[in-house]
């Protein structure tokens, strides 16, 4: 809720990833921690960091296989993939 907060209401796209991280990292098994993961992505891709974002949805496919982030990470990927072509 906090990386909500920051991203969307304040515009504090680096303070919301750090809130978005530390729920990836330090609480992996939480339920939010796939969406987490995801909006990790999307941070890397709003400051142009389109080769970390990838490796940030790699992860969780990796991590979260079964989750209802994993086709929205997977569409992420095909899009950054389309706009390197």
């Amino acid at each position: 809720m906090i990386g909500r907060i920051l991203q969307i209401k304040l515009g504090d796209v680096t303070g919301a990833m750090k809130e978005y991280q530390y729920i990836a990292d330090n609480h992996s098994e939480h339920v939010l921690a796939d969406s987490a993961l995801y909006n990790v992505g999307r941070c890397y891709e709003v400051i142009g960091d389109d080769t970390r974002a990838e490796m940030i949805y790699l992860r969780l496919l990796r991590n979260h296989p079964g989750s209802s982030r994993s086709e929205d990470a997977r569409l992420r990927l095909d899009e950054l993939s389309l706009m390197v072509r």
